[in-house]
């Protein structure tokens, strides 16, 4: 938004005031300023001249020979200018002049030199013509800048529209002067919504009343004639970036810019009665427009009606069909406040944000539309309908009695404020702010003024913000908060995802993915557990219509997606699944964490290779245990549907099972196009902290020994679909003191054993506290496990 200096002087004087002291501020206390530039800059160097001779150039048919005086001195002046006349009075712009970006410098033209060049409308800024030289009145002072002849000496405030969004008031030249003169201590010296016409025509005018504005008002105007306007509304007009129609047009534009108000002018005669109404618009009904264009409209869009025709969308832009042209001689005014609301949507609809729009979407007061109609009159008078006559507004206000209070007191604004401030104080800051008060001891009633009451100033922390800002917070002296600082309660969790997160990152170097909650019809079928999915209302898109029942499906998406991109692949998720309940009920929802390990390995690989990445597997998930502190688990081979036959185990503690891995079965991985194998796994999240709360504080200490520790190997041969962890166990519920750990070394297939035979080594770590190992103590261990794993049925080699 633009401001001009010069305008606010109308209202407050501010050339007493230093202008840096104004703009501190408006910046400190008011809104943020953009720049604050000089208007027209370049006319301070374009001087009146009065004409004295003029010859034609004696080497050039087009060009003429100007001799210009400015009052005191003479100067010659080369030009293609026609028709110009000894004694006329013009401007000049003198060398060192810039216009349209270019610097005027002393040329010779033919041989003869030119000390300047003469302006038309358009050099000058003051409109688009360029067809001619611009003629100054008769009276114009010689060798006076055109600056201060035209009165134009100005500074062009640019505020930030958005600084400015909860302040409607301040979208005018007044209301911003209005607060300028609270802020600087500033008496006003003139109020347009005091000013008063007299209504002296009688004509039959009707607005039907409803609740579609808040406030609506209309005036039949006679005795109107169109032309230009007056210089100084034109130029104040031009300068806040409006551009210039005519005296009509321009009047209702300036008391936008001055009061803030937006009004509007119909051809009187383009109505066969004047009944107007505030209604919303039929779907499909148009509507042509003051730009030209025409809109069909929709049941969101809000109008103005005469007899039942659209005339304008209301608080956008007038009809075409009823617009002001040259031969209008009567008027109807509009002045009216909508719903803020229903502007939005209209211009949101229609794609129009006019100045009128932008205005009216702030909440402006139903109260400034009746007084605005009296200042338009006299500003008609003033621009050229000097002998014009109107009738008494006729309209409504449905918010005319509209008060509103606000209860706080003295001691409440100090602490929030942060300093101590004087009663009396308080009370002349919102005296000059335009509040009402109402004291007693420490309480405070706070009446706020119509132009405030709308949208801003609603509760006592607004009451707060107005004393500080007025007082500047740079007033406030800085303190520390003071508050109780403690610990915030322990999340065991949320650290029990991190823990989680963390192991697989940066111990096993997987990569986390996030997945939508979303499943298809073949989604909710891998995992199912006899209960109807979880459907989704107005899903899209439409083959996702489930919320998931397993984590599965997403995961091996992920895989099928990046299997040609990567070599190795090792991710993981931790996310919710949604199981049905009876119906009415909440879906049941619970945490898993899900984890894919697809080995760089070929369908064609040795079998023995499969079997290295499941023990790799397996490991990495008893690391885990071991990394959370769950030192007791049971391992166990269960039949599992979606996992290959005896590649799958499942990993219990307490009786509850808390994790599965397993190889994906063949039919799976067809099914979502996965290549590789797979090793996919999941932990219920539930079940693993239950077990984690319980084992978390147990200690498993041993202390270290300050023998060495020894290793044994032993074979056994067994059958393929035997489970190699039951010599483990075996071994470990044995009574030999020195046993301290036993695992899986090595797996040997050959001819030589026979079909369907294996061989398994395991290692059996072994510690003692007492004495060195000695050859025979080995010895006697080894031959004890030997005639262990005979007496079991164990074949050992």
């Amino acid at each position: 938004m633009k401001l001009s200096y010069d305008w606010l002087n109308d209202f407050v004087e501010l050339k007493s005031i230093p202008m840096e002291t104004i703009l501190d501020k408006i910046n400190t206390s008011v809104c943020e300023i953009d720049s604050a530039e000089e208007n027209m800059p370049h006319l301070r160097s374009i001087v009146a001249v009065k004409v004295e001779s003029i010859e034609k150039h004696p080497d050039a048919d087009r060009l003429s020979v100007c001799i210009v005086s400015d009052g005191k001195k003479k100067l010659t002046v080369v030009t293609a200018a026609t028709g110009l006349e000894k004694e006329d009075l013009l401007p000049l712009a003198l060398p060192g002049t810039t216009l349209n970006g270019q610097q005027i410098k002393v040329n010779v033209l033919k041989g003869i030199e030119s000390f300047g060049m003469f302006c038309s409308e358009k050099d000058l800024g003051f409109s688009e013509d360029n067809s001619n030289v611009f003629r100054m009145d008769k009276l114009s002072k010689l060798g006076s800048d055109l600056l201060t002849l035209f009165a134009l000496n100005d500074i062009i405030l640019t505020i930030d529209n958005k600084s400015i969004t909860h302040r409607p008031d301040l979208w005018s030249h007044f209301g911003f002067a209005r607060e300028l003169s609270a802020q600087l201590r500033l008496p006003l010296k003139f109020n347009p919504f005091d000013s008063v016409f007299s209504f002296e025509l009688k004509e039959d005018i009707s607005v039907i009343e409803n609740q579609n504005a808040h406030s609506y008002f209309a005036s039949l105007i006679k005795n109107v004639r169109i032309s230009a306007s007056d210089f100084k509304i034109k130029s104040r007009l031009e300068r806040c970036g409006i551009r210039s129609i005519n005296n009509v047009v321009d009047v209702s534009n300036y008391v936008m810019l001055e009061m803030g108000q937006p009004t509007h002018f119909f051809d009187r005669k383009k109505f066969r009665n004047i009944r107007i109404e505030v209604s919303f618009a039929k779907e499909k009904e148009k509507i042509s427009l003051l730009d030209g264009s025409e809109k069909e409209l929709n049941e969101r869009i809000l109008l103005i009606r005469n007899e039942g025709q659209p005339v304008a969308i209301a608080g956008i832009m007038g009809g075409s069909e009823s617009s002001v042209s040259e031969s209008t001689d009567e008027l109807v005014l509009e002045s009216a406040v909508f719903k803020r609301e229903d502007i939005r949507k209209s211009s949101k609809e229609t794609g129009i944000r006019s100045e009128a729009a932008m205005r009216y979407e702030k909440g402006l007061d139903s109260h400034s539309s009746l007084p605005v109609i009296a200042r338009s009159l006299l500003l008609l008078k003033e621009n050229g309908c000097e002998n014009i006559s109107a009738t008494a507004p006729v309209g409504f206000d449905n918010a005319s009695g509209k008060k509103f209070q606000i209860s706080t007191t003295f001691s409440f604004i100090c602490r929030k404020i942060g300093k101590q401030i004087q009663n009396n104080d308080i009370l002349d800051i919102l005296s000059r702010l335009g509040f009402s008060t109402d004291s007693k001891d420490d309480s405070l009633v706070i009446t706020v003024p119509r132009f405030r009451h709308n949208y801003d100033i609603t509760i006592p922390e607004d009451i707060v913000e107005e004393i500080g800002r007025t007082i500047g917070y740079k007033e406030v002296e800085q303190s520390a908060l003071a508050s109780v600082l403690s610990p915030p309660i322990s999340n065991e969790r949320r650290l029990l995802e991190r823990r989680l997160k963390s192991f697989f990152s940066m111990n096993l170097r997987y990569s986390e993915v996030y997945n939508y909650s979303f499943a298809s019809d073949s989604d909710v079928k891998f995992e199912n557990d006899g209960k109807e999915p979880v459907s989704i209302v107005n899903t899209m898109p439409v083959e996702y219509r489930f919320l998931r029942n397993s984590m599965y499906p997403s995961i091996f998406r992920n895989v099928a997606t990046n299997a040609d991109r990567f070599e190795l692949i090792r991710i993981f998720e931790l996310g919710r699944v949604y199981r049905g309940t009876k119906k009415g009920d909440l879906p049941n929802e619970r945490k898993y964490f899900v984890f894919a390990f697809a080995p760089n390995r070929k369908q064609n690989d040795l079998r023995i290779l499969f079997e290295d990445d499941f023990l790799k597997s397996r490991n990495e998930m008893e690391n885990l245990f071991r990394f959370l502190n769950i030192q007791k688990y049971e391992l166990k081979n269960e039949d599992i549907p979606y996992f290959h036959p005896n590649c799958s185990l499942t990993f219990s503690c307490n009786g509850k099972r808390i994790a599965e891995i397993g190889f994906l079965h063949p039919k799976w991985m067809d099914a979502y196009g996965i290549k590789k194998r797979l090793i996919v796994g999941q932990i219920d999240f539930e079940e693993l902290y239950q077990t984690y709360v319980l084992e978390k504080s147990k200690k498993y200490f041993k202390p270290p020994s300050m023998y060495p520790q020894d290793q044994i190997d032993v074979s056994v041969l067994m059958n393929e679909s035997d489970e190699t962890n039951s010599f483990g166990e075996l071994v470990k519920k044995s009574d030999i003191p020195e046993f301290e750990a036993i695992w899986v070394n090595d797996i040997y297939r050959g001819v030589n054993l026979g079909e369907n035979k294996k061989s398994v080594t395991y290692r059996i770590s072994l510690l003692t506290y007492e004495k060195t190992f000695t050859q025979d103590r080995v010895k006697k261990i080894n031959s004890d496990i030997i005639e262990l794993g005979k007496k079991h049925n164990f074949q050992i080699r």
